[in-house]
């Protein structure tokens, strides 16, 4: 990623106007459920030829349309539990049971409860329960209903709700069947010729006045032409990958001030910059999303995986003139990623899309936890069906290819800032599992009941009274 800092003398009061050229990196590490009917996923649109931008509102008829496409929960998994529990391993039986009796096992066509995961929205845990030879999934759950999009979310509360779909793909990064890349990832990048004609076009604005910022800058976005989507890891034309650049593009947005402050307290980077009182030049930043520090704790028998509820943070660096990273980063830069991350718990309640990313990073985190344990036991529980491609089909869409350029000017006290972001995607399960700490002394890890006897009971919820801390 690289940029251009330009001084432009302000001719009404003989200041300079400030033109900074900032291709900022996020590198989200994850989400939104897609409305497969209309090309939407958390709010941003993936056409045919992979353009992706904002999406324009639903009609009411297009939201009754979505929310009647979508299968209702069946009355047991529509109870409210904070305690599910899935298992892959029965799942992986039911799944085949389904297809035995005449099922599609393509996920847009399963019944709700194995399309939505039982309703489960968040990954709380994740057990490997002694002598069982399985792998538990354990989390709140619920009924789901259609939101204005048509998305199935939870009730209530609105979080997206888990899905077969990202799971698989999830399993398949985790247990590939040829190489692939070592993270799961995209990445929303610059063209080298829209690079050079942005730097052209800024030579050609050297003098200007302030009150046409606004005029340069459509000109600067019109200059630096689409930018490029690469996704890394995963099947690009799945529902992951696009929930994984619906995630970033949202938060390109938010970053610029395009969309309106999620939060009271939030402050785009161009907000901050405004406030700058000195001249002086500023090196390119980087910002992306990373797991916090605590996101995935692990019990001393290595049986009881905690995931945290708040998986993610807002993490930056100063770019050199080599592409390298150092720090620290300029003061602005570091407010904005200190902001960002304060703000995030508050902020995944108000923008879906990135509990969506929560989700995804806790099912990678899940299939790589199978895979450990799979990698160091004979007799640790391997998925076989749902790695099968020729059984289950995933959904396939549109490959998200580019999207335009976002210039945001803002006003400072000594001129205009003028900022445009690049971003991506940034998700390595395998390294989260091998350096996941330990529980801390004192937390309490759920002792859940045997599972139903009914081998067809893929799902259950455990009892309050029963979940008991080891």
């Amino acid at each position: 990623m690289s940029g251009t800092l330009l001084f432009v003398p302000h001719l009404r009061s003989g200041r300079p106007l400030l033109c900074c050229w900032l291709w900022l990196g996020f590198w989200s590490g994850v989400l939104g459920v897609q409305t497969r009917t209309y090309g939407q996923v958390g709010g941003v649109a993936f056409d045919p030829k992979g353009e992706v931008r904002l999406a324009k509102p639903l009609s009411e008829n297009e939201r009754q349309a979505a929310r009647k496409s979508l299968p209702s929960p069946p009355a047991e998994t529509a109870r409210t539990s904070t305690l599910r529990v899935i298992s892959l391993r029965r799942l992986e039986v039911a799944l085949d049971r389904h297809q035995a009796a005449g099922g599609n096992l393509d996920c847009e066509q399963l019944p709700g409860d194995l399309r939505f995961l039982a309703g489960m929205s968040q990954i709380d845990w994740v057990l490997c329960p002694r002598d069982t030879n399985d792998i538990w999934l354990v989390g709140g759950a619920g009924a789901w209903v259609a939101d204005e999009t048509g998305r199935p979310v939870a009730t209530p509360g609105g979080r997206p709700v888990l899905e077969l779909d990202d799971l698989v793909v999830a399993l398949r990064y985790a247990f590939p069947d040829q190489p692939t890349d070592d993270f799961i990832g995209c990445s929303i990048d610059p063209t080298a010729a829209g690079l050079t004609a942005v730097e052209r076009l800024l030579r050609q604005y050297r003098r200007m006045e302030a009150s046409r910022a606004s005029t340069l800058a459509r000109a600067l976005e019109q200059a630096a032409g689409p930018q490029a989507i690469t996704l890394f890891g995963i099947p690009p034309e799945t529902l992951f990958a696009q929930k994984l650049v619906s995630a970033d593009y949202r938060l390109k947005r938010l970053a610029l001030g395009h969309d309106p402050p999620p939060v009271p307290a939030w402050k785009s980077f161009p907000d901050l910059l405004s406030q700058r009182g000195a001249m002086g030049q500023v090196p390119q930043q980087r910002w992306w999303f990373a797991p916090t520090p605590q996101a995935l704790r692990v019990s001393d028998d290595r049986e009881a995986w905690r995931i945290d509820s708040q998986l993610l943070e807002v993490r930056t660096a100063r770019r050199l003139a080599d592409g390298e990273l150092a720090t620290p980063a300029t003061h602005e830069a570091t407010q904005f990623a200190e902001l960002a991350t304060r703000l995030l718990p508050d902020v995944v309640a108000r923008v879906p899309v990135f509990a969506d990313l929560q989700n995804l990073l806790a099912l990678a985190l899940a299939a790589e936890i199978v895979r450990n344990r799979a990698e160091n036991s004979d007799q640790a529980w391997r998925p076989g069906l749902l790695l099968d491609s020729a059984r289950i089909q995933i959904w396939q869409g549109p490959i998200p290819r580019h999207t335009s350029p976002l210039v945001q000017v803002r006003l400072g006290k000594k001129g205009a800032w003028i900022c445009t972001v690049s971003g991506g995607v940034e998700l390595r399960p395998e390294e989260l599992v091998a350096e996941a700490g330990p529980i801390a002394e004192g937390g309490l890890i759920p002792r859940l009941p045997a599972p139903p006897e009914q081998a067809n009971q893929w799902w259950w919820d455990a009892p309050s009274a029963a979940a008991e801390a080891k």
